[in-house]
């Protein structure tokens, strides 16, 4: 079982910066979150694009995927994204935990967590492979 959450973090490089920076937005969306997002939200990356270009750019611009709501609270996200990289084991063990209270302890859990940002729902998987939670 794996937490990933390369998204957030490009997320947040991106918002975080001053001017819309292209490497850090090519970075971005060729992480396995961006692209189950795009692939969820049936929109695609030029879409993306303008909407994280305007939020930087405007500064009370509302985007349609919600990432206003994280570029307002960036403190807050780096401090989230330190706390993941310092407890990931932890946090992969008390959500086996949560798990195995429900299924029996034999059924070995293969499910890779991804960590995203943006839209209205609260999470979704692909093949029952990858669970995408939104942050």
């Amino acid at each position: 079982m794996a937490l990933d959450i390369e998204f957030l973090v490009s997320l947040a490089e991106i918002l975080n910066k001053a001017y819309f920076d292209n490497d850090l937005y090519d970075k971005f969306i060729r992480t396995r979150g961006a692209k189950a997002f795009l692939k969820h939200e049936k929109v695609d990356k030029l879409d993306m694009k303008k909407e994280l270009i305007k939020i930087i750019e405007e500064e009370a611009y509302e985007d349609k995927f919600q990432f206003y709501q994280i570029k307002e609270k960036i403190p807050q996200l780096l401090e989230d994204i330190e706390y993941i990289k310092k407890y990931q084991g932890l946090i992969i063990d008390k959500a086996l935990e949560r798990v195995y209270k429900i299924v029996p302890e034999e059924m070995e859990i293969h499910r890779d967590i991804y960590l995203y940002a943006g839209g209205v729902d609260w999470g979704f998987t692909l093949n029952r492979s990858s669970v995408f939670i939104n942050y």
